[in-house]
C-alpha cells in the first residue's frame, strides 16, 4: 500500500488515488512473483531406487514430452524408461544402454 502525506482540509484528485492505488497493487503482485519457487524442469526425477549413486535420474513414459537430446535416443519408445544423461550421451537405466551424443 502506497501512504501519501496530504494535509486534513485537502483532498486529492479522484484519478491520482485511483493511480496510486493502481501503483500500490503492481508493486504487491511484482513482489509476490519475484518471490515465488522458479519453475523446476519437467518430468519426474529422483535419485536413488535403480539410479546409479551420486544421480539424479528422470522418469520417462509415452505420452511424455521428448527429453532434451533426445534425437540421439533409439529406445523403444512404447516402455518407459529410466534414464540420466552425463557428458557421453543419455544412459537408459533399465537396459543399461548409452545413447552417444555422436
Amino acid at each position: 500500500m502506497v501512504l501519501v502525506a496530504v494535509p486534513a482540509d485537502h483532498q486529492l484528485p479522484e484519478r491520482l488515488t485511483v493511480m496510486i492505488r493502481i501503483v500500490g497493487v503492481a508493486i504487491a503482485v511484482a513482489g509476490l512473483l519475484l518471490s515465488a519457487p522458479a519453475a523446476v524442469a519437467q518430468g519426474p526425477s529422483y535419485q536413488g531406487g535403480n539410479c546409479p549413486p551420486g544421480l539424479t535420474c528422470t522418469h520417462w513414459c509415452p505420452g511424455d514430452p521428448a527429453i532434451p537430446g533426445g534425437q540421439v535416443l533409439s529406445w523403444d519408445p512404447n516402455v518407459c524408461h529410466d534414464w540420466y544423461w552425463n557428458s557421453y550421451g543419455i544412459v537408459d537405466v533399465n537396459a543399461g544402454v548409452l545413447y552417444p551424443w555422436r
